[in-house]
């Protein structure tokens, strides 16, 4: 047993500690991590677990599957089904039905397999920018995979790699310079970036922007995965046919001219940027 759990299994009820003692010694394998897990789980009620309500629970393993991968939560909330199911086994009584537990259950693919990628609405976009206002790290995630078509494992290399003097991320491929916007919500809670996650807790995080999207009614019962994400960027982008390069179709990144040696008299949409540089030679 870890050091540092001793401690706090003496400090949790008596009952608690048969019911830790007693579970774990029905396990032949994986006991260290059986019994960190249900200590964490005992410590967030003040009584004996068989107690607990359902929206603790509730509560408690939505907070824990913001914070782990999907194997790390599945195992996880594995655990504690079977303890609660235990509980029942032994003829102990519990305020829910531990089998609740599995609507919870979350697969840790990049893609779910039997649907192809489906963009978002234009309206559904800005719905979700505004839901996740106040939810940094699912913004954060959001914004680096729409606005800077980022991959998942560049989301993975984001808190090893950012400059934050230039405001850059320094990919292993590429760097990308990001807005005032996400700058700031960067300085406003560098816990975004203290902590490395893995390609599949950002996989992960989009199947919990769904999950807030759907209950604040904009998804309907759609899923999000990053191939969502990546497929609206593409929907939602211009190529433009000076430079040949992809900017978002909205009018900071655009302009319209006419070439004076066009004899049609064809106003165009072009960059900004190329759009500059003709009228500083017009």
């Amino acid at each position: 047993m870890s050091k540092d759990l001793e401690p706090r299994i003496r400090s949790l009820s008596l009952q608690n500690q048969i019911l830790l003692r007693d579970y774990v010694e029905t396990k032949n394998s994986g006991q260290n991590n059986i019994r960190s897990d249900l200590v964490n789980l005992m410590e967030i009620h003040s009584g004996d677990i068989t107690g607990i309500d359902y929206e603790t629970i509730d509560t408690y393993v939505k907070l824990l599957r913001s914070d782990n991968s999907a194997t790390t939560f599945n195992r996880r909330l594995g655990t504690i089904r079977n303890f609660f199911s235990y509980i029942l086994s032994r003829g102990g009584t519990l305020n829910f039905d531990p089998e609740r537990l599995r609507i919870f259950g979350i697969l840790g693919k990049d893609i779910v397999n039997n649907r192809s990628a489906t963009p978002l609405k234009l309206s559904e976009l800005s719905r979700i920018r505004q839901m996740l206002q106040g939810d940094d790290l699912r913004h954060f995630t959001f914004e680096l995979a729409f606005q800077y078509g980022c991959t998942l494992e560049e989301l993975e290399e984001s808190s090893r790699v950012y400059d934050r003097e230039n405001r850059t991320f320094r990919f292993s491929k590429r760097n990308v310079q990001i807005d005032d916007s996400l700058y700031s919500l960067i300085e406003g809670n560098p816990q975004i970036l203290l902590k490395q996650r893995r390609r599949s807790t950002f996989s992960d995080y989009f199947n919990l922007i769904a999950e807030k999207a759907r209950d604040f009614g904009i998804l309907g019962n759609r899923n999000l995965s990053w191939q969502d994400i990546k497929e609206t960027r593409e929907q939602f982008s211009l190529r433009c046919g000076e430079c040949g390069d992809l900017f978002d179709n909205h009018t900071r990144d655009w302009m319209l001219i006419q070439y004076s040696f066009d004899p049609t008299g064809t106003k165009w949409f072009i960059c900004k940027s190329c759009g500059e540089r003709a009228l500083s030679h017009a």
